[in-house]
């Protein structure tokens, strides 16, 4: 799994979910991709979070093989159910 870390302006929607900082600005964003080099995992966080902090939004991609296309991604599911900002971008795959 290959994990790329970037910053970049908000194109999610955060701004019903409480927390202490501006999530209308921008976020840090990782992505960790599959052997077929689909990303499975993204997370958002406050710039300058590391990845062991108890910061990131996390959610798991789902892809199957298609027929034409390549991949299609069939489910995409937020980390413990919840949009939340408290689970560690090390961990993700311990929430699924």
């Amino acid at each position: 799994m290959v994990d790329r870390k970037t910053t970049f302006p908000i194109i999610n929607d955060f701004s019903h979910v409480d927390t202490d900082w501006d999530t209308d600005t921008f976020l840090e964003k990782r992505n960790a991709y599959d052997a077929n080099d689909n990303i499975e995992y993204q997370g958002w966080a406050q710039p300058g979070a590391d990845a062991g902090e108890l910061k990131w939004h996390i959610v798991k991609h789902t892809w199957v093989a298609g027929n034409v296309s390549g991949f299609n991604l069939t489910h995409t599911r937020q980390a413990s159910d919840q949009v939340k900002f408290d689970k560690e971008w090390d961990e993700r795959a311990t929430y699924f």
